[in-house]
């Protein structure tokens, strides 16, 4: 994207060799959603007995136990307290929730009962306590679950509260702004090249990125050729740099690079170039896919048996070498890998993981490395040139120029006209008028014509007869509503009977 505006976007960022102008005014963008709570003054300690009959409860408020709150914080601390949890359980055995003041005096109950029977242990319960991390709140509930159901101790861990695992949920990208630039441009650089010590001190990625500054050096002179493996030797960690490990596998490709981190200084129509520094590179194919049907020969060996074919017998005999083969490229660049700032490793499926991560005697890559990292985007097929589009991608400063008086503009524009739809609608449609309530009178013609007619369809004569007589109808008594569609061939039980 050309910026012609901006002289100092000229030419694509890179996250190591920023221009000066950019890298001492650059600053830091909020990273978090500031918006505000709306603040509610006065609200009801419980709800009306309409809105516990079944009217729809309100977002801050909890229909269960009959309950609104003045805010959404302490409705979710609500929903994680023991009360929440043993209206749950109530409900689930079809009994009517307790309130506060109920639940309070269980709870009172269940401490004089237990307060006796673990006074004798009660040192060791509260050391087990402390060391296991357990709280009051399951112990609590727990207990008064287990007097309440006889629930075995097993059983009663499914209602014990447990603390959900999520991810971190950060955005790939970190947003950066300086003076330089007009203020609808941001400058992003993806998280995942920090490591995980500088991306827990967000508040300094700004001089982070200052140290992580590489001044562009000259091309590199070939390196004398290695007798032994008939290519080129790698040149000695001490003497590359800093420097990234990218590998692909998948689908019997495998691709590998190292890429040295600082920018290499080119000519190109008088004007000078930045371009990456390949230190290696190394890419395997082999036929290991089922063709047309997909997944290795292992993972159908494994799900459905050995199959007997010369396909199958070919890939399993590929799978083994295209594994020797990688390993044995890690273990000639192991001194490059262990040196590596940042491993960005894409390995899809158990048969690949398993072969860049063993185990296997001299393993070079680790699961548990701090180090690793997937790649935050989209990749293609594992080839050299795909891993070098993946680097440029992970170096390379977002611009990103967003209005942000014309997003709001938009968005109001978009709601007035919602709220005018809206109206216009509410006032187009003509309201339909109420459904008159029936009078007793026709209510009781109403039952009489249903219990006619379903005796007569169903040839019940003599019962037929008996209700006639019991309910002083006549046989021409007609059927009601009269201006029905289904009574105006059979207004009558005689007509009906024919």
């Amino acid at each position: 994207m050309a910026h012609a505006g901006e002289p100092l976007l000229q030419r694509p960022l890179y996250v190591f060799d920023l221009p000066e102008e950019i890298l001492l005014t650059l600053q830091a963008k909020s990273q978090t959603d500031s918006t505000p709570a709306t603040p509610v003054d006065t609200l009801p300690s419980t709800l009306t007995s309409e809105a516990q009959d079944g009217a729809p409860a309100t977002a801050t408020s909890c229909a269960l136990c009959g309950l609104a709150f003045p805010n959404v914080q302490e409705q979710r601390s609500h929903v994680r307290s023991d009360l929440h949890g043993y209206n749950l359980k109530q409900k689930m055995r079809g009994l009517r929730p307790v309130g506060e003041e109920d639940f309070d005096k269980l709870v009172g109950d269940l401490d004089e009962s237990i307060s006796g029977s673990d006074s004798s242990d009660s040192g060791s319960d509260s050391e087990d306590e402390e060391a296991s991390g357990l709280g009051r709140k399951e112990s609590t509930l727990s207990a008064l679950l287990k007097k309440q159901a006889k629930l075995s101790a097993s059983d009663m861990d499914d209602f014990a509260p447990k603390k959900r695992k999520r991810g971190s949920g950060k955005p790939p990208l970190v947003w950066f702004s300086t003076p330089k630039l007009p203020e609808n441009t941001s400058l992003g650089i993806y998280r995942a090249i920090f490591s995980d010590a500088e991306q827990a001190e967000e508040s300094h990625l700004v001089e982070t990125i200052r140290k992580k500054q590489l001044s562009p050096t000259a091309p590199p002179k070939a390196p004398p050729a290695n007798p032994d493996s008939g290519g080129v030797a790698l040149p000695p960690p001490a003497a590359v740099g800093p420097h990234y490990f990218l590998c692909m596998i998948g689908g019997g490709h495998f691709a590998a690079m190292l890429v040295s981190l600082a920018p290499k200084l080119t000519k190109k129509g008088g004007l000078d170039e930045r371009n990456a520094t390949v230190l290696a590179h190394k890419t395997f194919h082999r036929y290991t896919t089922r063709r047309k049907q997909g997944g290795a020969q292992s993972a159908n060996d494994s799900a459905k048996g050995a199959a007997h074919s010369a396909g199958s017998s070919l890939r399993r005999y590929n799978e083994a070498a295209l594994t020797t083969e990688v390993r044995a490229l890690l273990s000639e660049w192991k001194a490059m890998v262990d040196t590596a700032e940042l491993c960005f490793i894409r390995a899809t499926g158990t048969t690949n993981r398993r072969t860049l991560f063993g185990p296997y005697d001299g393993q070079v890559l680790h699961q548990n490395d701090p180090r690793n990292r997937g790649f935050p985007f989209s990749t293609r097929r594992a080839t050299q040139a795909e891993l070098m589009r993946s680097f440029v991608e992970l170096t390379r400063v977002k611009i990103s120029a967003v209005d942000e008086a014309a997003l709001a503009a938009a968005s109001a524009a978009r709601e007035s006209a919602k709220a005018a739809a809206a109206a216009s609608a509410k006032t187009s449609l003509p309201s339909k008028p109420p459904k008159p309530t029936p009078s007793k009178v026709d209510e009781e013609a109403l039952l009489h014509t249903t219990q006619l007619q379903s005796l007569i369809r169903r040839s019940k004569a003599p019962a037929l007869l008996s209700y006639l007589h019991s309910n002083t109808l006549p046989a021409s008594y007609h059927f009601f509503p009269p201006d029905a569609p289904a009574h105006h061939h059979a207004p009558t039980p005689l007509h009906l009977a024919a």
